[in-house]
């Protein structure tokens, strides 16, 4: 289906005979398969009937806003009997697609309800759904494109125009309906040529638009349309003229109904330019030939300083009237610029342009001045003809100013902007780019020699390069060269082609007037050194090269720009003596280089070359400086054949105060002559000064310390030469590291790995072999040496064990930076005791240099032995206890609101358990112990311990298996805190079985009644377990056992007086932390104060007894816990709150009236145990005010006296006195009555 289309949907429901009450249809669609009309309901059978009636005009359908119709048909009763087919009738409706996208699935179901049993709850129903209808949405999907060709025009081209309209690529496409095509061209152009391909279409084509209407494009259909446009000569030059083609459709043909049809649309643009006027800028011509455009950008025009330069503007102008006026900045930068010189221009034959060119005028910009040229040639016609003839061109002359060496330099690009301005205000910007380009040059001078003596001829060459790095040709080349006096005879040898070459009075000069680039010129002269020159006399030739940027007198020179200008010399010296000093020679052989040793010789050689001539008062010097302590043993010379005269004997001395002999002189007495001429340097001219000196072992000779051999010759005029060798001193560095596996938790019967590993270190301040290396271990008594097991990887190594714990091994030299291992086994004995240290050790000895070499002392070095241990502890025995039981259950005390422990009432008792791990081997004087507290902050009674358990494997040398004994350790009282097994000394045989390693036994402690042990801030006592050996001791991990008792809190509070009695409240709280047991709560009253027989109980708690003491004058209610019950029945635990209610008459005239209530009995343990304490008396008393009333009544006087006697008689009047007094509380409301 398609947006705006109808559907039908049946519905048949077939009835079984019989009856289907409270039946009901339901038709539901999905949105956007919106149900229009409930059409109809026919049934196909006359014994089918409904008691809401099958009615055409569906009266009993409900159509909601859900797409749900619901037909209420009551009862449906088919009465046919035939037993054949059940009759059945059709439900009919209407929907329309009215929402949903190409490829959505909407559906219709429908469905039969009704009641099976109506005696059910909720009732029993049946459900009969229809098969569902799905529905596909389909969709048309065309779209529209335009375009044309050429998209640049002028007046009288015809363009050709291409609309398509095509299927898009979805699927579940649909045909479209009433297509529209449509398009509105601009009316400088006219249509021509009009065709429509592809379905039956209709059109209308008018001068400039169009329309083409198609009733049906088919899913697989497309449409093509072509025209021509026409461009009329009115079109406006330089403008964009556009337009769209539009496209209009829908899902459905015609109007449908009752549903609503989709709409669609679609357009696309397309647009032409005209022609634009044009201008184009360019290098026209430039002075010097050899800039060119290859220096840079390949493209853009390279240009000199001072150069001149011409630029050709081109304008070229369509047909029709023109406005032109142009304004041309000269080629700059931000730091450098072009200046305008001249210009000239002419106009083409189709430009009608009148009159001489127009005068510009010169301008400034950007800082610069006389930059711009500015010229206005008004309004002129241009008439058709060729492009060429439709042309003005300008050629404007300028130069690069030599602004600044730092701003106008090689390499920058200098952009010139012409902007044109056309008719109606239209501008045309055209860019030219420059690049700078300059001279670079370098001067290279050279001479064949750098030094010589008298008679000596010397070659110079002096070359001027116009290098890579410059960009142009050079001007006006110019070198002044001036040569040192020790030269004589200046002599021209050859020169470049171009050049000249001129000296005076040891000055040269020589020029050139130009130089191409990547060009030279070469000049070569020579000069000898003259007689007068001083042997180690030096000087310099100095060369200064400069040149110019252009001929002409815009140039840039060496005046405005310093880098125009080259500086170069060349040193000369007058021949000195050189000298050569070497380490030549040691006589130990592990040394290399510049490193020797301590007892070492060294050889060190000086050899000095003296050139020709004479050398006046020469004297040797060879030392060796204090920072070093060697010994020279012996000083030789030897001199070259054409070297007079003869060599003196060196003279040893002591310079540096180090006791030994540390320099050697030789003093010429006269001068020293060589007699050859030649410059070279042979075993002839040469003098050979040798000293052999011995390292000695001194303090300051250390590994890593330098030191040095100095030797200086000097002379009267040549002053001095020096020269030095330096040497570094070296020791044989060993180190030692000892790895023994396991030592740490061995036990008896045990084996030990002892592996020590020797090294010869290769460090800075160590790195020389170790000689006669000696390595003694010593090794714990409580080890034996397992036969077999010492080795070594030390090569050629001797070992001995004969003086066993003492093992050695020699051998005569650890090589620098090698190591080596010497090794053995250990058994542990079966002596060993636990926690024992245990321990071998090694010393290690050797010296700097072989016997064979030397050994005396003072000169070899002797290093004493190094030391070197591996310890490690024997296994550790390790203890643990743990609660098993206490004589009062959990739930009365348990675990402590105040710690991890155990809860302990006063008298209580617990029993834990201790586990001790026996190292194998032997424990002296070993003895187990369980401590309780016994302090001052409190004291646990060890009651008994026993249940010892010993394995087989163990025993004691006292008792195998001990009692236990008990005593006080922990206190100064009486107590028994302690219990002890004593073993003597305990052997546990090393059977590698850690089964047979534990001991446990029993210990019960009680928490007695003691003042020390009170229940406050979470006071707790300690257990704890401990295995004694000798001086060691082990401790378990403390047990900590919490002190509770009750503490009971009672109040007693009189009620009201009521008829003359009153209630007597009880309250007892047990605010402590464990229970109370056996209490006996009293409450006193006295016959004074109150009706002793008239006491009665009103609440007594449960588990509790009533009773009374009484005596003459008192009585005592006593509420006490009933023997016969259990606790928690008969105790009052934590938390708990008894009440206990009394009544009582107090006596008439007694106010006020009190009692008070005691707890004489708090016990902690159940059952009146003796263990138990009994918790101190608390109390509390009530005071109550009763009001006391008393009358008194008497005769007042004789008011008439009939018998005046002075008696009362009859007949007489009296009157009576009553005093009414309440000495107690108040009382409100009284009534007093009379009656005579």
């Amino acid at each position: 289906m398609v947006p705006g289309e109808s559907i039908i949907i049946q519905s048949t429901v077939r009835v079984p005979e019989g009856q289907l009450p409270n039946a009901a249809f339901v038709t539901s669609n999905t949105n956007g398969l919106d149900i229009t009309e409930a059409t109809s309901i026919v049934s196909d059978s006359g014994d089918l009937s409904s008691s809401a009636g099958f009615a055409n005009d569906n009266t009993n359908a409900n159509i909601n806003p859900n797409n749900v119709i619901t037909y209420d048909f009551v009862l449906i009763e088919n009465l046919n009997r035939d037993n054949t087919i059940p009759e059945s009738f059709v439900i009919t409706s209407t929907a329309c697609l009215a929402s949903g996208n190409r490829g959505d699935t909407k559906r219709s179901t429908g469905q039969l309800t009704w009641d099976i049993d109506t005696t059910t709850s909720p009732v029993t129903t049946g459900l009969e759904t229809d098969q569902t209808i799905n529905v596909i949405v389909l969709e048309p999907s065309l779209s529209v494109s335009y375009s044309s060709s050429p998209s640049t025009v002028q007046g009288g081209d015809t363009i050709s125009y291409t609309l398509a309209v095509n299927q898009g690529t979805a699927s579940n496409r649909s045909p479209a309906y009433d297509v529209q095509i449509t398009s509105t061209l601009d009316s400088h152009f006219t249509i021509n040529n009009f065709q429509v391909t592809g379905p039956a279409s209709t059109e209308v084509v008018n001068a400039n638009d169009f329309t083409v209407n198609l009733a049906r494009i088919d899913s697989t259909e497309s449409v093509s349309i072509t025209f021509d446009a026409f461009v009329e000569n009115t079109i406006a030059a330089g403008t964009t003229y556009s337009w769209d083609a539009d496209l209009d459709y829908t899902s459905m043909p015609g109007v449908p109904s009752p549903c609503t049809e989709r709409t669609y649309t679609d357009s696309d643009p397309t647009s032409v330019r005209s022609l634009d006027p044009s201008s184009l800028l360019a290098v026209f011509d430039s002075s010097i030939v050899s800039t060119s455009t290859d220096e840079f950008d390949p493209i853009v025009e390279d240009v000199g300083i001072g150069e001149l330069v011409t630029f050709s503007i081109i304008s070229e102008f369509p047909v029709g009237q023109n406005d032109y006026a142009v304004e041309f900045e000269l080629p700059l930068d931000a730091d450098s610029y072009m200046v305008y010189d001249s210009f000239t221009g002419t106009v083409g034959s189709s430009v009608n342009y009148v009159g001489p060119l127009p005068t510009p005028t010169i301008t400034d910009s950007n800082g610069f001045t006389s930059n711009v040229f500015n010229i206005d040639f008004g309004t002129f016609g241009v008439d058709p003809g060729a492009a060429a003839d439709r042309r003005i061109t300008l050629l404007v002359v300028g130069h690069v100013v030599d602004n600044s060496p730092t701003d106008t330099v090689a390499g920058n690009t200098l952009t010139g902007t012409a902007t044109a301005t056309y008719s109606a205000g239209v501008t045309e910007v055209a860019t030219v780019d420059v690049e700078v380009v300059e001279p670079v040059l370098d001067l290279i001078v050279s001479q064949d020699a750098n030094s010589g003596d008298y008679g000596d001829v010397v070659t110079f060459t002096v070359e001027v390069d116009n290098i890579a790095s410059s960009t142009q040709e050079a001007f006006d080349i110019d070198v002044q060269v001036t040569v040192p006096a020790f030269f004589e005879n200046i002599m021209l040898v050859s020169n470049t082609a171009g050049s000249s070459f001129s000296e005076t009075s040891n000055v040269i000069t020589i020029t050139a007037p130009s130089l191409d680039k990547d060009a030279s010129i070469t000049v070569e002269y020579s000069a000898s050194v003259a007689q007068t020159a001083i042997p180690s006399e030096t000087d310099s030739t100095d060369f200064v090269l400069t040149w110019e940027s252009v001929d002409n007198a815009n140039a840039r020179t060496s005046a405005s720009d310093p880098s125009y200008q080259v500086d170069r010399n060349l040193d000369f010296a007058i021949t000195t003596p050189t000298s050569a000093l070497t380490l030549s020679n040691t006589n130990v052989p592990n040394t290399a280089g510049s490193s020797i040793t301590i007892g070492e010789q060294a050889e060190f050689t000086w050899e000095v070359c003296i050139p020709g001539g004479t050398s006046p008062s020469p004297e040797f010097t060879m030392e060796i400086p204090a920072t070093a302590d060697l010994r020279i043993d012996s000083a030789t010379v030897s001199i070259g054949g054409n070297i007079s005269p003869t060599a003196p004997t060196a003279v040893l001395s002591d310079q540096y105060l180090s006791s030994n002999a540390d320099t050697a002189t030789w003093t010429w007495s006269g001068d020293i002559v060589n007699n050859n001429n030649v410059d070279s340097c042979t075993a002839d001219d040469i003098i050979t000064f040798v000293i052999e000196a011995t390292v000695m072992d001194e303090a300051t000779n250390v590994g890593a310390v330098a030191g040095s051999v100095e030797t200086s010759f000097t002379w009267d005029v040549a002053s001095e030469i020096t020269d030095s060798t330096s040497f570094t001193i070296v020791e044989p560095g060993v180190t030692m590291s000892t790895d023994c596996t396991p030592f740490n938790g061995a036990d008896a019967g045990d084996s030990v790995s002892v592996v020590h590993t020797v090294s010869a270190a290769n460090i800075a301040n160590t790195n020389s072999d170790a000689y006669e290396v000696l390595l003694t271990a010593t090794v714990d008594d409580k080890f034996s040496l397992i036969s077999g097991s010492v080795s070594s990887s030390c090569g050629s190594a001797t070992s001995d064990t004969s003086n066993f714990p003492v093992i050695t091994l020699s051998f005569s030299t650890l090589v620098v930076g090698t190591s080596c291992q010497f090794s053995y086994d250990l058994l542990v004995d079966e002596t060993v005791e636990p926690e024992e240290n245990l321990e071998t050790s090694i010393t290690y000895a050797w010296r700097s240099v072989p016997d064979a070499i030397n050994n005396v002392v003072g000169e070899t070095r002797f290093y004493t032995p190094a030391n070197d241990v591996c310890q490690g502890t024997s296994e550790l025995p390790s203890i643990t206890i743990s609660r098993v039981t206490s004589s009062l259950p959990d739930s009365e005390t348990g675990t402590s609101v105040c710690g991890t422990g155990y809860d302990l009432a006063i008298g209580e008792t617990a029993i834990y358990q201790v586990t001790v791990t026996i190292p194998e081997g032997t424990s002296p004087n070993a003895r187990l112990l369980a401590e309780a507290q016994g302090d001052t902050n409190g004291v646990l009674e060890v009651v008994s311990a026993g249940s010892l358990v010993v394995p087989a494997s163990m025993a004691g040398s006292d008792n195998p298996n001990p009692p236990a004994q008990f005593a006080n350790l922990r206190g100064s009282d009486s107590i028994l805190d302690t219990a002890i097994f004593n073993f003597g000394d305990l052997q546990n045989d090393g059977d590698n079985n850690p089964a047979n390693d534990v001991i446990t036994f029993l210990v019960e402690v009680r928490n007695i009644d003691d003042p020390r042990n009170v229940d406050a801030a979470c006071a707790s006592l300690d257990l704890v377990a401990a295995l004694e050996q000798g001086a060691r001791r082990h401790l378990s991990s403390t047990e900590e056992i919490d002190i509770v008792e009750p503490n009971l809190d009672i109040t007693v509070n009189f009620g009201t007086l009521v008829d003359g009695v009153v209630d007597v409240t009880i309250l007892v709280d047990n605010i402590g932390n464990a229970p109370a047991y056996d209490v006996v709560i009293n409450d006193i009253f006295t016959d004074v104060e109150f009706d002793i027989t008239t006491l009665q109980p009103v609440t007594i708690p449960a588990g509790f007894i009533y009773s009374e003491q009484t005596s003459p004058t008192t009585v005592t209610a006593v509420t006490s816990a009933d023997p016969s019950e259990t606790y928690p029945a008969n105790s009052i635990e934590v938390g708990e709150v008894l009440s206990i209610v009394l009544s009582i008459e107090p006596q008439d005239g007694v106010s006020p009236i009190s009692t008070t209530a005691s707890i004489p009995t708090i016990l902690t343990l159940p059952n009146s145990d003796p263990e138990a304490r009994d918790e101190p008396t608390v109390s509390d008393a009530d005071t109550l005010d009763v009001p006391v009333v008393s009358f008194e009544k008497s005769l007042d006087s004789i008011v008439t006296d009939v018998a005046p006697i002075g008696n009362v008689s009859p007949g007489d009047t009296i009157r009576y006195e009553v005093i009414a007094e309440n000495t107690g509380s108040s009382l409100n409301g009284v009534i007093i009555s009379d009656l005579p």
